[in-house]
């Protein structure tokens, strides 16, 4: 459902820094922005990285809101890495430096999280997620870079399970060295 690749009409906003001028400027000026993903109904969301925060476009790429400022707490980020939409619409953010993924509707209200905002080795814990990914079922695959492995999630009334942790720091079968993106096939 959701894509970290953008269309053709919205090509220029992963290859760009500071297009339209950075932070200080309007609401439609990205600094850095890393990912893109599409809803259902056509909307795009992007991940404003160095801007700390999400911006929603409307299908022919026009603004509709943003949310996120730098910081801690629910609701804010420290370098919005990666983005996904669940079926039923959820929002997924891999906050990268806040060590967490935290989900959202799609008007920007917070739900939950996991993880962060520092560093952890154990199940539900992340140093840098720098990837997520949504299956069709709703269930949630993160790419734990620092920490050498995946991590898998569902959820239970909004609120996060347990994760399976998969693999570990090496080259062979089911090891990882930094594992960064990550995506699920549509059709599983």
């Amino acid at each position: 459902v959701g894509s970290t690749s953008a269309s053709a009409s919205f090509g220029y906003l992963g290859g760009m820094n500071n297009f339209g001028g950075g932070a200080s400027g309007s609401l439609l000026q990205f600094d850095q922005p890393q990912a893109v993903a599409r809803s259902m109904d056509g909307s795009f969301f992007v991940a404003d990285s160095n801007n700390h925060r999400i911006v929603k476009l409307d299908s022919s790429g026009q603004f509709v809101l943003t949310w996120g400022i730098q910081g801690t707490g629910d609701g804010q980020f420290n370098n919005v890495w990666d983005i996904d939409i669940a079926p039923d619409g959820t929002v997924f953010v891999a906050d990268i430096s806040n060590h967490r993924i935290q989900w959202f509707s799609q008007d920007g209200t917070f739900i939950g999280k996991l993880g962060g905002p520092t560093v952890g080795t154990g199940a539900g814990q992340f140093s840098q997620p720098a990837g997520v990914a949504v299956a069709p079922d709703g269930s949630v695959w993160v790419s734990d870079l620092q920490n050498d492995r995946l991590q898998h999630f569902t959820l239970t009334a909004g609120v996060a399970n347990t994760p399976t942790i998969h693999g570990s720091n090496g080259t062979g079968d089911g090891q990882f060295v930094r594992p960064y993106g990550i995506d699920v096939d549509p059709t599983d």
